[in-house]
């Protein structure tokens, strides 16, 4: 018993200061996909080889809507390898305190081959991380700030399930509209 002990007070603490300081992940780990939407020629591919079906789309009359689901994503990369556009991270803190805030999309013109021809409906500007923010032609950038809500006494300022997102206005941010 008293070795034990013994050991212990010699190894001292190995737990890392997680959630006080920013989680410790390799460049190299595998965390959720983003995507560019204003450069994403076509969601297809990458709908074709999700396993889960986190990304899909839906076409009415001229007009593609994308969507990307964290919630059923399993961070496998095949998105990634099948589309331009679309990129793997390390992010792998995707905690939300509603389902809803999983989801981003974004809605395209269509070409006549079925691609996408631009980008006219930014809803992904209005998705927390994940989705990212990126602005549609015409259309004001709108950015997303974090208030925790926390009742612990120190926040490290990362957000986390304690944290709402808001919006910026669309008046507080200088946007130009893309050429």
């Amino acid at each position: 018993m008293f070795d034990i002990i013994r050991q212990s007070l010699k190894t001292g603490i190995v737990t890392g200061r997680y959630p006080v300081a920013p989680a410790e992940v390799s460049a190299r780990a595998r965390g959720c996909p983003e995507i560019e939407w204003a450069n994403w020629k076509d969601a297809r591919p990458a709908a074709a080889v999700c396993p889960t079906g986190a990304i899909s789309f839906e076409d009415a009359k001229g007009v593609r809507v994308a969507r990307l689901d964290l919630g059923k994503c399993i961070f496998c990369g095949l998105c990634a390898e099948a589309g331009a556009g679309i990129r793997m991270t390390n992010l792998c803190e995707c905690a939300a305190s509603r389902r809803a805030d999983l989801v981003s999309s974004a809605g395209y013109s269509l070409q006549q081959d079925g691609s996408h021809e631009r980008l006219v409906s930014p809803a992904a500007a209005e998705a927390p991380p994940g989705g990212g923010p990126s602005p549609g032609k015409g259309s004001p950038l709108r950015l997303w700030d974090a208030a925790c809500k926390s009742r612990r006494r120190k926040c490290s300022g990362v957000p986390c399930i304690s944290a709402r997102w808001t919006p910026v206005p669309a008046t507080a941010v200088k946007w130009k509209s893309p050429a």
